[in-house]
């Protein structure tokens, strides 16, 4: 590194050889540096003047540094950071007083740097960069071990951040690895070593060195207090060029403050601060914050107010599996670290979202996202989300992205995998409303089914975007055996010419004689080989074995009629097309009663065909949803 200091000017005062009166002077100088060869222009200027006690070794002055180019110590960053310092002039007005030897040390003054920039070493753009950054009333004191400043004012700062075709960030790469960095390191160290005074570098043995001042300020932390930082119209810019299509997005007219900011232990920053998501989207920051103690703390509001989604279409496309033709999204999250544990609330509104098509990409999370649209939209189109995280910071695998994205992820899993449970939480029931059950060989609603289908119907009026498929199922043992049971009674109710049977008509109710008990007998003759005499001695003997009593006549006869009843019941073969008429008369009747009764529209339900593909394992209708 080559660096030339001219033209340099120095005036003093009269000395005399008693330092009996302080002496003044005055330096200035021209500055420039280049790491290639030596330089021929200024970069910068710097003016001090002063008086100096040279008995007390005491003194009090002005510095003054004016457009001193920060490009020229780019050599000394280079080794350590993959950064360049393009741009920025550095000016200050500082006054300063040095006592007691050294021991105290005051500084105070202003100070600024203008148009500034760094570029990444990715691929040379601008990373940060600022109009002006101006410190006002800036006060350090060694002895206090203190430092203040009044004001930090930030015109136009712009930050970028850049993911590259090969998932390369050019924040990633700002810190050097390797062999580089680790020699230079070693290099400084070295020559901090080598300019110690030790005994055998030529320092008597009883000599010793004053480590008090050492020893005040290794032992308290610099103590810091910055009353404003003032943002005035800045911006920051995001790209994604590893998705297809790339992303871009920016937020403007950041404006704001951080008012208060300290390193006391008991204190917090109070942040306020504003701007626009794409020129239009208004986005806030809101709370307090002390990133200066060693445990960070923070209570933070964050909001956004209708952001475009369609500008997020590369990773809903990629990562979602569908692009976005509408959408707005607005947030509202607090987050508060404490101690290392943070808590969070994150309340998200959506806005109209409508799915658009499919994309192709392997990424895509294999969920059926229509339908969950569909379950968490409401009647006005708005999807109203409320999550709570937390996490421990100290956890080596904490990641604040993972634990909102698991959060999302979770929900939205336990909706589309018990939508029916999802859609009864709604309306703050635990029914299962997938599901409407049917006596064996009845198509009618009980009062439990249609209590169960008001409460389907009050959920649905809540996610217009639901369709419901409604399907008819059978129990082939039970629907066919009431099946055949009310197929005897028709038989036994037309042969005997009677208008109607008598209540709860049963094999254990069948009169023990009359039109009923002669019908059942023809039947009985009509059907089977052996008389109905046989079957008569055959169940005597029968209960004869069985009793030690006398059996009765009235005994014997009730017993005939239960047997002939359930031969009878039990000859009757149901054909599945009768199986399948009862299964589709069910669905039916469900859908009749969503329509009529709960007022659900009929463009949302569709009635399955239950007799080209009969289902037979309960006496039920089943539903299933539907996005549209």
């Amino acid at each position: 590194m080559y660096w030339r200091v001219h033209p340099i000017t120095l005036t003093t005062s009269e000395i005399d050889s008693h330092f009996s009166t302080p002496v003044d002077y005055e330096v200035a100088l021209a500055i420039s540096g280049n790491s290639q060869a030596i330089p021929e222009n200024a970069q910068g200027e710097l003016v001090t003047r002063g008086s100096a006690d040279l008995a007390t070794q005491a003194v009090v002055g002005e510095l003054t540094l004016s457009d001193i180019a920060l490009s020229q110590v780019q050599s000394y960053l280079t080794p350590f950071v993959n950064l360049s310092l393009s741009e920025g002039a550095l000016s200050a007005t500082t006054r300063y007083e040095v006592a007691e030897s050294g021991k105290t040390l005051l500084v105070s003054g202003d100070a600024t740097v203008d148009n500034l920039t760094i570029l990444d070493g990715l691929h040379y753009e601008p990373l940060v960069k600022w109009q002006s950054l101006d410190v006002a009333d800036l006060r350090f004191s060694l002895a206090d071990n203190t430092l203040d400043m009044a004001s930090v004012n930030i015109i136009e700062p712009y930050a970028k951040i850049l993911i590259d075709e090969q998932k390369r960030t050019n924040i990633g790469a700002i810190i050097r690895s390797g062999e580089s960095s680790s020699e230079n390191a070693s290099e400084v160290g070295d020559a901090k070593e080598g300019s110690v005074n030790t005994p055998e570098n030529g320092e008597a043995e009883g000599d010793s060195v004053d480590t008090s001042v050492t020893g005040e300020a290794e032992g308290s932390s610099l103590a810091i207090s910055i009353a404003a930082i003032n943002l005035n119209n800045g911006s920051a810019y995001f790209a994604d060029e590893s998705l297809t299509p790339q992303f871009a997005s920016s937020i403007e007219s950041l404006n704001g403050s951080i008012e208060q900011l300290t390193s006391d232990a008991g204190s917090a920053a109070k942040v306020a601060i504003n701007g626009k998501i794409d020129s239009y989207a208004p986005v806030s920051l809101k709370g307090e914050l002390n990133p200066l103690l060693e445990e960070l703390f923070l209570d933070l509001d964050f909001a956004v107010e209708g952001a475009e989604l369609t500008s997020v279409n590369p990773y809903s496309g990629t990562y979602m599996g569908y692009y976005i033709d509408k959408g707005l999204l607005s947030l509202d999250v607090r987050y508060k670290v404490q101690n290392s544990e943070l808590d969070g609330n994150n309340h998200v509104v959506i806005d109209q979202l409508t799915l658009g098509r499919k994309s192709d990409s392997e990424q895509a999370l294999s969920l059926p996202l229509g339908l969950a649209v569909a379950l968490l939209q409401d009647n006005d189109g708005v999807i109203d989300l409320g999550l709570e995280v937390s996490g421990d910071l100290d956890n080596p695998d904490f990641s604040f992205g993972s634990i909102i994205l698991n959060a999302l992820g979770n929900l939205i899993t336990k909706a589309v995998t018990a939508p029916f449970t999802f859609l009864a939480s709604l309306v703050g029931s635990e029914d299962e409303l997938n599901r409407v059950d049917f006596t064996a060989g009845q198509d009618s609603l009980d009062e439990q089914a249609t209590q169960r289908l008001t409460t389907l119907a009050e959920a649905l009026n809540k996610r217009p975007g639901l369709r419901v498929s409604i399907e008819g199922t059978v129990d082939a043992v039970s629907d066919a055996r009431e099946l055949a049971v009310a197929q005897l009674h028709q038989q036994l109710l037309e042969r005997s010419a009677q208008d109607a049977l008598p209540d709860n008509f049963s094999a254990s109710n069948v009169p023990l004689e009359g039109p009923l008990a002669s019908t059942l007998e023809t039947l009985f003759s009509e059907t089977f080989s052996d008389s109905v005499q046989d079957e008569q001695q055959r169940i005597r003997a029968q209960l004869q074995n069985n009793n030690e009593e006398p059996v009765t006549e009235q005994q014997v006869t009730r017993a005939l009629h239960i047997a002939m009843y359930n031969r009878l019941r039990d000859s009757i073969s149901i054909p599945e097309s009768k199986l399948a008429a009862l299964a589709q008369e069910r669905g039916k009747r469900v859908k009749a009663y969503l329509v009529n009764q709960a007022q659900v529209e009929a463009g949302r339900l569709f009635l399955l065909n239950s007799r080209e593909h009969l289902q037979s394992q309960s006496s039920s209708v089943e539903l299933s949803l539907q996005a549209d």
